[in-house]
């Protein structure tokens, strides 16, 4: 599925811009993180959690990015990319993000984010109650 959406480079010098007007146009999407890498295997670190944000820090050799998603702290995940090699961001057919993709030394993090339709649909499940 990943390789039929029209995948963007974001060069090095432009992360922390572009990472900011990511992270303000989709503030409170629900989003899926997962993380990828040969000894760590597919690892879901969140499924259906509001974006809180995505941020380069360059400063320092290597750099790192930081994403987060949650809005309590019990269900809040703070995960971070450390020397990150590359960044993608993989869009519809309509320019409509889809997926944000964090490389580093052979893990990937993709945070993907979920459609409106599919968010309204979460919103109308009837909650559990015991």
């Amino acid at each position: 599925m990943l390789l039929c959406m029209p995948t963007h480079d974001i060069p090095r010098d432009d992360w922390v811009a572009s990472l900011r007007a990511f992270s303000k146009k989709h503030d409170g999407r629900l989003v899926d993180l997962e993380i990828f890498g040969p000894e760590l295997g597919d690892q879901v670190s969140a499924r259906n959690l509001p974006f809180d944000g995505v941020s380069a820090d360059l400063r320092h050799y290597g750099g790192e990015i930081i994403i987060a998603v949650g809005d309590t702290p019990e269900h809040h995940v703070v995960h971070t990319v450390s020397a990150p090699s590359h960044v993608r961001l993989k869009q519809s057919e309509d320019n409509v993000d889809e997926v944000l993709e964090i490389e580093s030394e052979g893990i990937t993090a993709l945070l993907s984010i979920r459609p409106p339709a599919a968010e309204s649909r979460i919103d109308q499940i009837p909650e559990h109650t015991a």
